[in-house]
């Protein structure tokens, strides 16, 4: 992955030292790369890249694994890298003109790798990959990977099922689900790594910066319990309203089942923080107070 990094860090650092912003070569030269060499030609058959090509219209790209195909809106991946910088200022983050458009771009470049993540993710899936990764993604793309495997459902699965989508749509459940923190997670390691390869000089606060997207899309969803014990919980109460069999009827238990779960496997707390397993209250304190110490960092506090 390092020199992928490195050739999509000369794509964002070209564009954004001549303050140009995502165009279609842009887009076609970031999905060439990640493409290659997440090995995922198989699973991204068709490209529509374009302008007001995506009927939703609060999303910016998707994947969609039942044609294999991404989908990318050029004029809104460039508006989200402007609402970026926007906000930023609003918040008082110190930047500067290249630095602007070295972020901006880097969000675009983040779209694209958080979407291909996806195509990824259902390679492992489908390709029967029966690590504990696989195992947790399976607890949100279980209903596409139905489909997808041309199952017939039960009707009490059709219930399921359609209660799940409307839930995925927004909200709680959506930020927990494995398959969305792991896909942003990604793409702002991504971003983190590809600003550390700028000269010293052209640097400001950018490290500090990316440094605290990814703390920031690592400890998201981590409230009274962890992110995909949330997920499961959710799946098990369906379950249980569809009059599906379901195993676990409480936060506690599914939270202690992972809890034995980590320890099992000897997971360190950014595997833990990776699969969206719990961590201790003196982690997410940690977390919370290098976060402090990031934000103070881009607003030079004390």
């Amino acid at each position: 992955m390092e020199k992928l990094k490195e050739e999509l860090y000369k794509i964002v650092y070209d564009y954004s030292i001549e303050e140009q912003l995502v165009d279609m070569k842009f887009m076609d030269t970031i999905l060439d790369l990640c493409i290659e060499k997440f090995n995922i030609k198989d699973y991204v058959l068709v490209r529509d890249i374009g302008e007001n090509n995506i009927s939703r219209k609060d999303v910016p790209a998707g994947y969609y694994i039942d044609k294999k195909s991404i989908v990318a809106d050029i004029y809104r991946i460039k508006n989200c890298g402007i609402n970026r910088i926007l906000n930023d200022k609003k918040s008082g983050v110190i930047s500067n003109t290249f630095l602007d458009y070295f972020k901006m771009n880097s969000n675009s470049m983040d779209i694209i790798v958080h979407e291909l993540t996806h195509a990824l993710q259902y390679k492992q899936c489908l390709e029967n990959d029966n690590s504990l990764e696989t195992e947790i993604l399976k607890t949100n793309l279980d209903r596409n990977l139905v489909i997808i495997n041309k199952k017939t459902l039960t009707a009490q699965e059709l219930v399921y099922y359609k209660m799940l989508d409307e839930e995925f749509m927004g909200g709680p459940y959506y930020e927990a689900c494995p398959s969305e923190r792991m896909a942003y997670i990604r793409c702002a390691e991504f971003e983190r790594d590809i600003a550390k390869l700028l000269d010293s000089n052209k640097k400001g606060n950018i490290e500090a910066y990316t440094e605290l997207r990814l703390l920031n899309s690592q400890i998201n969803a981590y409230k009274e319990c962890s992110p995909t014990t949330l997920v499961r919980l959710v799946n098990e109460i369906f379950k249980d309203k569809a009059g599906l069999p379901h195993k676990y009827n409480s936060m506690k238990e599914i939270e202690e089942m992972y809890r034995i779960m980590a320890n099992k496997h000897k997971l360190s707390f950014d595997e833990r923080i990776w699969l969206g397993l719990p961590i201790t209250e003196h982690e997410k304190q940690k977390v919370y107070q290098k976060r402090q110490e990031l934000q103070n960092i881009l607003l030079k506090k004390d």
